[in-house]
């Protein structure tokens, strides 16, 4: 089977996957960090994170003004995190 095939089937396969719904999206949302929030209240249990988040707290502190920034920031924390907990 070429590629462009594979992506016509997905593309196909796909369609029948009906969209959320705004408040299917929020529960979804709201599980997912429930489960980041989980995950990174291990981590800081095992003290794997602590000098890691320390080290980060004085790079966010100065970005009060740039939300966006701000948030990429963090989750680049949590990739950090999770990556962190994959190894342990």
């Amino acid at each position: 089977m070429k590629s462009s095939d594979s992506v016509k089937t997905y593309f196909n396969e796909i369609r029948s996957v009906p969209l959320l719904t705004k408040e299917q999206e929020t529960e979804l949302a709201k599980r997912v960090e429930d489960c980041l929030v989980a995950i990174i209240r291990k981590l800081l249990d095992t003290g794997v994170l602590i000098e890691e988040i320390n080290k980060l707290k004085n790079v966010l502190s100065g970005m009060e003004e740039d939300k966006e920034m701000k948030y990429v920031m963090m989750q680049a924390i949590c990739r950090k995190m999770l990556k962190t907990a994959k190894r342990s």
